[in-house]
């Protein structure tokens, strides 16, 4: 059994780190409202774009085929 994207570890170790934030910060009223990681290792990429990350959403059928905004 295969779990998570083989070909995109970076970006499954960055989803680990935001997933253990989240527990830390808590998810009631009392929330912690910032999550510090030290010594979670990182570098820096001045040309890095959330662009390159997200993935257009899926194209389905469900609006009869039509292009979107026709």
């Amino acid at each position: 059994m295969t779990v998570g994207n083989a070909s995109k570890p970076m970006v499954n170790r960055v989803d680990e780190i935001a997933s253990a934030a989240s527990i830390l910060m808590g998810q009631t009223a009392a929330a912690r409202p910032v999550v510090v990681g030290r010594g979670v290792p990182c570098t820096v990429d001045e040309n890095a774009s959330i662009a390159r990350l997200l993935t257009p959403p899926a194209v389905t059928d469900a609006d009869g085929g039509r292009a979107p905004g026709a």
